[in-house]
């Protein structure tokens, strides 16, 4: 995962840093473990080049994703 900033802008990793820095304080403020995790291993994965981290932060993105999903339609 190179860092690209050739264009002038921040870069990706920098960038993906900060959103998921931004996302866990907001996380912790508002007691919301699953996204406290899977944004601990977003920046993980990024700060230490592990896709594996990333491959489970997607994982468990997508399981949170359909857990709302179903809960909203059980709404209806």
């Amino acid at each position: 995962m190179d860092d690209d900033t050739e264009r002038g802008g921040m870069g990706i990793k920098r960038s993906t840093k900060i959103v998921a820095i931004i996302v866990i304080i907001f996380s912790v403020c508002s007691y919301n473990l699953i996204d406290f995790v899977i944004y601990v291993l977003v920046y993980l994965g990024v700060d230490n080049n592990k896709p594996g981290y990333l491959l489970l932060a997607k994982i468990c993105l997508h399981s949170n994703l359909e857990s709302h999903l179903l809960v909203s339609l059980s709404h209806i």
